[in-house]
């Protein structure tokens, strides 16, 4: 039993020892495992590339510092050693250490702070901090990255994005940063103004979202073909501003790329709304320009100053220089080749000053042929400065304007022409009245002397030329007197026949074709007879050799084409010749007075214009159409008057007595025919008184009374002329009948309704006949008949 006990006991000691040396080996174990993890430590620690070190959180003494910090912060490790943690922060950042110490053991992550360095620099470093306990003491284990370069980095990072903000919100421009899909990042004032929101609620949304409907569709797949192509895009379009505007902008977004990533997008946005109601009120001022330009009646030019090359012209270009606009655009200065050659150094001279406000006429030849006369207007348009920057012009054609100023001339030519006739005709027909009463008075002297008696014939028929060549002169000057009625104007033509028979001769073939049952036109018997005779008259001296003359009358209804003649029924009186003809060149002057194609002393060039001044006088119009070799018409037309034609008056000629006993007074200023008129009515028994103007004749009036039967005045006398005498006389002897006598027929015409039945007419120059019978007519007329 001992022995089994001794023996337990020995495998029990056996069994500790083995075990107390398995626990020896185990420790020894652990011992090195942690002596190797110790040593690992310790070579990371020292090994870090980062400054560490361990320092005591009472004392804040570093109790170990590796290698990095050394090369770091320039201390050697016994000067670390007697170094505390607020030795290397500035004295600024203690209150900051004292908060951090005072959380306790507690982790610090990325904490940045500044220290100093052995020289004085400064670090900026960011600090892992975790607690531990070092040699039986809390402690922390510290890392320090050095972010001095990140720092400035991020420093400059962002005062550049300040500076970018500060740049983007003062741009007119709206500017934005947008994610790959477009939503707003960033967005700028001017963005934000068009948006028309603030930027909490811009960003997060996208720039599609304010898209107008009618753009939407379009801009977007644009948009998306240039961000699959990694391109920049640019498209225009509206934009609905949260008001309910509506807004142009144009925007260009550039996408920005790392790799294959694509971190968003820069836009840049210009609001156009402006610009597009500028470029719209341009487009309507220039259309207004054109239509204007394209409808005014001149020609609108603009020119280039420098280059004088042609901006613009109107479409009347084409039609007033008969010539294409594109070929003055080829080549400005090719108007010019149209001025009349007598005008081309003139015009060239005065273009020469074109950079001066000028006015110049001048006259051009169309490609037709046609003379067209023009006033170019021309003026340079400059800037605020003064410069000039355009020349403008108006080109207008005067041709019109000028004929009507040659009219005019001519009109009033022929006033003072008509003027001088009038006054010319007054004084010569008191000397024909003389000449010719004289002459007839001494041919019943002259009895069976033939010779005196054919000289004085002669006197007789120079006379009457001479009074025929005064009536024209007259009528041409619309100035004689004229007696209207409504007359049937083929009757007139039919009893006109006899006398243009006579006119034509032998070597022409007349046809006269007159019209029954023609309507009636008010006119002058004797104006009408004159109109025809000197158109029948023309047309022979068109004929010399021979030829066929046709006279004809029909009727018409206007307007007329190629004449002027309006809407209405006319008579139309026409004379047609074989003749000459008249040459193109010629056919504006033959309504001229005075003008002839005859031979010198062949034709005073009176008859044309003549026929013309009287079938205008009775608003008629004339037409003249002629061929060189085939001969000329001309057509007269007069407005149809309703009414039954006029009888011509059958002169009371009862017996053929023309004496008488009664008592004349005349009143005439000319003493020649004062004294003719008073033989010629003392020889028919007449007791005849004179008075040389309308003083004298009221003196003599008052003198003898009633004794006086008829008074035979001049219209035109100086101090008081008949009219005035006749009124005169009339207030005192409303009965007293009264002869008015003139050679210048005008004043009948301005009488008005001062001419009464008792007032008769016997015109300039008379034979003693003529008188005779129309004084002895007057005083057998009964009273208010």
């Amino acid at each position: 039993m001992h022995v089994w006990l001794t023996v337990f006991l020995g495998l029990v000691v056996v069994g500790l020892l083995v075990q107390t040396y398995r626990q020896s080996i185990a420790w020894k174990r652990v011992r090195g495992a942690r002596q190797e993890d110790r040593s690992r430590l310790l070579a990371l620690f020292e090994g870090s590339p980062l400054p560490t070190w361990v320092f005591d959180l009472e004392t804040l003494r570093f109790l170990k510092v590796n290698q990095a910090a050394l090369r770091q912060y320039g201390y050697t490790r016994a000067e670390f050693g007697n170094l505390t943690l607020r030795d290397i922060r500035s004295a600024d950042q203690w209150p900051e250490l004292d908060r951090l110490l005072a959380l306790g053991p507690v982790p610090l992550v990325a904490q940045r702070v500044r220290h100093r360095r052995k020289d004085g620099t400064e670090l900026h470093v960011e600090i892992h901090a975790q607690p531990v306990i070092y040699r039986g003491r809390p402690a922390r284990l510290a890392i320090m990255e050095d972010i001095t370069g990140r720092q400035a980095a991020e420093l400059a990072l962002r005062e550049s994005e300040a500076q970018f903000r500060t740049m983007a919100d003062a741009s007119p421009a709206g500017v934005a940063m947008t994610t790959p899909d477009g939503e707003f990042r960033y967005v700028n004032h001017a963005a934000l103004r068009m948006l028309g929101m603030p930027l909490d609620r811009a960003v997060g949304i996208g720039w599609r979202a304010g898209l107008h409907p009618d753009d939407r569709e379009r801009l977007l797949s644009e948009w998306h073909v240039a961000a699959a192509a990694r391109q920049a895009y640019t498209g225009a379009g509206r934009f609905l501003h949260t008001d309910g505007r509506v807004f142009w902008w144009r925007m260009r977004t550039s996408p920005i790329w790392t790799g294959d990533e694509c971190l968003g997008h820069v836009a840049v946005i210009i609001d156009e709304t402006e610009q597009r109601s500028a470029e719209e009120a341009l487009r309507e001022s220039e259309e207004r320009f054109r239509q204007l330009a394209e409808h005014i009646p001149a020609v609108v030019y603009l020119v280039e100053p420098q280059t004088g090359s042609m901006l613009f012209v109107s479409p009347a270009y084409e039609r007033i220089w008969g010539r294409t606009r594109s070929s003055l655009y080829a080549s400005p200065w090719s108007f010019l080749d149209a001025v009349h050659p007598d005008d081309q150094d003139r015009v060239r001279a005065a273009y020469e000053r074109r950079l001066k406000r000028l006015t110049v006429e001048y006259r051009i030849i169309r490609p037709d042929g046609d003379v067209i006369s023009i006033e170019d207007l021309q003026f340079p348009i400059r800037h605020a400065d003064g410069s000039i920057y355009l020349i403008a012009g108006l080109a207008f054609d005067i041709t019109r304007r000028t004929q009507l100023e040659t009219q005019l001339v001519e009109s009033q030519k022929m006033e003072s022409l008509g003027r001088l006739a009038g006054g010319v005709a007054h004084d010569f027909n008191n000397l024909l009245t003389v000449i010719l009463s004289y002459a007839d008075l001494l041919k019943e002297t002259a009895g069976a002397q033939a010779e005196i008696v054919q000289g004085l014939e002669e006197i007789e028929n120079a006379g009457q030329r001479a009074a025929t060549l005064t009536r024209q002169l007259l009528t041409f000057a619309q100035r004689q007197v004229v007696d209207p009625r409504v007359l049937d104007v083929n009757e007139a033509l039919i009893g006109l026949s006899p006398v243009i028979r006579h006119m034509v001769g032998e070597r022409i073939a007349l046809e006269i074709r007159p019209l029954a049952h023609v309507p009636t036109a008010r006119l002058d018997a004797n104006q009408l007879d004159q109109v025809v005779m000197n158109l029948v008259s023309n047309a022979c001296d068109a004929m010399p050799s021979g030829g066929t003359l046709r006279v004809e009358v029909e009727t018409v209804s206007g307007p007329v084409p190629g004449t002027d003649v309006p809407a209405g029924e006319f008579v139309a009186l026409r004379v047609v010749d074989t003749g000459t003809g008249i040459p193109p060149e010629l056919r504006a002057q033959v309504l001229d007075p005075f003008f002839t194609t005859k031979p010198k002393g062949q034709g005073t060039g009176l008859g044309l214009s003549t026929s013309y001044g009287i079938v205008t006088q009775f608003g008629g119009f004339m037409d003249l159409t002629s061929q060189v070799d085939r001969g000329t018409t001309v057509t007269c037309y007069f407005p149809v008057v309703e009414a039954a034609p006029v009888a011509e008056p059958v002169a009371d000629a009862g017996t053929g007595v023309t004496a008488g006993t009664e008592t004349i007074l005349v009143v005439e200023d000319e003493p020649m025919v004062r004294d003719v008129a008073r033989t010629t009515l003392e020889r028919h028994g007449y007791h005849v008184i004179t008075a040389a103007n309308g003083i004298e004749g009221l003196r003599v009036v008052a003198e003898r009374g009633d004794a006086i039967d008829l008074v035979v005045t001049d219209i035109v006398m100086p101090q008081m002329g008949g009219w005035e005498l006749a009124e005169r006389l009339h207030e005192t002897r409303p009965a007293l009948r009264v002869l008015f006598t003139s050679g210048y027929n005008e004043e009948i015409a301005n009488a008005g309704g001062r001419v009464g039945a008792d007032m008769a007419f016997l015109p300039k120059p008379y034979l003693p006949a003529a008188l005779t019978h129309r004084v002895r007519q007057v005083l057998d007329a009964p009273w208010n008949v």
